[in-house]
């Protein structure tokens, strides 16, 4: 499906957000990640369709992080509130 004039201006706010924005689907897999919150282009597109485990595995990050961050995502969609952190 072709992005729409809303979409792009929802994408170019997102990426110039000077705080990390990430967005994941039901299943805690990234669908978007902007450049604050990961500069690294290859990295960036890596990250999209995997779950947070498997880029703090990619990464050499304490998997604890992600375990950490997978209870907080399983908080928002029990609670539906948005959260930060």
């Amino acid at each position: 499906m072709p992005l729409t004039n809303k979409d792009t201006f929802f994408e170019k706010v997102l990426e110039n957000m000077q705080s990390d924005v990430a967005i994941l689907d039901t299943e805690g897999k990234y669908v978007y990640v902007n450049t604050y919150a990961v500069a690294d282009p290859v990295i960036r597109a890596w990250i999209v369709g995997k779950t947070d485990l498997e880029y703090c595995m990619f990464r050499g990050i304490d998997v604890e992080v992600a375990h950490q961050r997978r209870d907080r995502f399983k908080q928002v969609l029990e609670s539906h509130k948005a959260i930060e952190w």
